[in-house]
C-alpha cells in the first residue's frame, strides 16, 4: 500500500486536514441570530431575545414581545399579542386615536387619552363636548334691581338710575349730579333731594324766576349800596 488518507474532523479539510472550513457559510440563522462554530459541537445559532430553535426560527414570548401591558400567546408559527383596550398593532405598539370621530363644540380642543378623550373647553363653556354655556347670571349677582347679561366669559350688570359698579353695588350721591339751578343748595336724604332756592327763584330745581326785573334790580342796588333802599 502506498500513501495514506486522513479522515478529517468537522470543520477541516485537505490531505492532511490542515485547512479549516467555515461551516457557517452554508448555514443560515433567522431573526437576527448569529452563527458560531465549535469543533466539538459544530455550528450553533445564537438567537436574539424572543427567538429559539436550531436556526432561531421559533418565536417565543418575552417581557418585550408585546407593548402596553398586552398579553402574549404562543401558537404554531409565532406569537400573538392580545392588546389592552385603546391599543393596536402586531405588538400593541400603536395607541388608538380616540379623538378621530370626536367634535368638541364652541372652539374646544380634543385631547386623546387611553381608550377615552377629553374636550378642553374655552372659558365660558363646559360639558363632555363643550356644548354647554356657563350661566354666570345664575345666582343673580347684580344688586339694587340691576339686570344681568351673560356674555359667555362672565357677566355684565346694567344698573338702574342712581347706582353703579360691577354689580351695581354703589349708590350715586344724587347731589353730585348738580340737579339744582341758579346757585341753589342741594339737600339729599340718600333717596330724594330738594333744592334750597336763592332769593328770586323757585321751582323743584330753582329754575323758575318769581320776582319782577324791577324788584331784582332793586335788590341788586341794595346789595351794592347798603345805605340805599328801594
Amino acid at each position: 500500500m502506498n500513501g495514506f488518507e486522513c479522515v478529517c474532523s468537522p470543520g477541516f479539510m485537505g490531505k492532511t486536514c490542515n485547512t479549516s472550513v467555515d461551516l457557517c457559510k452554508s448555514e443560515q440563522c433567522f431573526n437576527g441570530g448569529t452563527c458560531a462554530y465549535e469543533p466539538t459541537k459544530g455550528h450553533t445559532c445564537l438567537c436574539d431575545a424572543g427567538f429559539t430553535g436550531l436556526h432561531c426560527e421559533v418565536e417565543v414570548c418575552t417581557n418585550t414581545s408585546c407593548k402596553n401591558n398586552a398579553s402574549c400567546t404562543v401558537f404554531p408559527g409565532g406569537v400573538k399579542c392580545n392588546c389592552s383596550i385603546g391599543f393596536s398593532g402586531p405588538h400593541c405598539e400603536d395607541s388608538i386615536d380616540s379623538c378621530r370621530d370626536v367634535t368638541c363644540a364652541n372652539g374646544g380642543t380634543c385631547k386623546d387619552l387611553i381608550n377615552s378623550f377629553e374636550c378642553l373647553c374655552l372659558p365660558g363653556y363646559y360639558g363632555d363636548h363643550c356644548n354647554k354655556m356657563i350661566d354666570f347670571c345664575r345666582f343673580s349677582p347684580c344688586q339694587h334691581g340691576g339686570t344681568c347679561l351673560n356674555n359667555g366669559t362672565g357677566f355684565e350688570c346694567r344698573c338702574l338710575i342712581g347706582y353703579y359698579g360691577n354689580k351695581c353695588e354703589k349708590e350715586i350721591e344724587i347731589c353730585q349730579t348738580y340737579p339744582c339751578s341758579n346757585g341753589a343748595t342741594c339737600i339729599s336724604d340718600g333717596k330724594q333731594f330738594y333744592c334750597k332756592c336763592p332769593l328770586g327763584f323757585s321751582g323743584q330745581r330753582c329754575s323758575e324766576g318769581r320776582l319782577s326785573k324791577k324788584i331784582v334790580l332793586c335788590l341788586f342796588i341794595e346789595k351794592q349800596h347798603t345805605s340805599k333802599h328801594c
